[in-house]
């Protein structure tokens, strides 16, 4: 495998301050099948936070794969194992996808470029009480996944997530970044 490098940078906002931590370095995957992934704690809902957001840029390929899965750490071990994940949104050999792991929903969608540089921005609005607002999913900056946006599933958010995995896959350098940063408009996830 290529180098493939992964940064991870954690920011809390605290007020008008933020408390950055991080970057965790990860360097090329030990293993035949090129996976590299890390997991990081975080907080998908605290009474100030009314919005889900995280964003996936990366060097796409028809062969590789880069996804983000979030759920909630179980058994308290610091890794969100295959079971605990509920939701999965990357890309995976040229397509994006989003799936319900309990659900066994998978949907998918072509992207707005074959190859190269790929971005996607899902941001979720939420209400203190736990009803799911406007739900904004954007492919490079044109909306897609027009039937999920339309009416956003309540498995798309669940407060109680505290962990999230990211996991690259393929040959090829995947990323270079994932922040991670909450703030009283949301949480926000980048990946570039």
């Amino acid at each position: 495998m290529t180098k493939a490098i992964c940064i991870i940078v954690l920011c809390v906002s605290v007020s008008a301050l933020a408390k950055i931590t991080g970057p965790v370095r990860l360097g090329n995957s030990p293993f035949a099948d090129t996976e590299i992934s890390t997991n990081v704690a975080f907080s998908a809902w605290t009474e100030h936070m009314l919005a889900f957001e995280y964003e996936l840029a990366f060097d796409g390929t028809p062969s590789n794969n880069v996804q983000v899965a979030f759920g909630t750490d179980a058994d308290s071990d610091g890794v969100l194992s295959p079971e605990e994940e509920r939701l999965v949104v990357g890309w995976d050999c040229g397509e994006w996808f989003v799936s319900s792991v309990p659900a066994g929903i998978r949907l998918a969608q072509v992207p707005a470029a074959d190859d190269g540089p790929q971005s996607l921005r899902f941001s979720l609005r939420g209400f203190s009480d736990g009803r799911l607002g406007p739900l904004d999913i954007r492919d490079d900056g044109v909306p897609t996944f027009a039937a999920l946006a339309a009416a956003p599933p309540a498995w798309l958010h669940d407060r109680s997530w505290n962990v999230c995995r990211l996991t690259a896959r393929g040959v090829g350098t995947h990323a270079s970044a994932f922040v991670v940063k909450a703030t009283p408009d949301g949480t926000v996830f980048i990946l570039r």
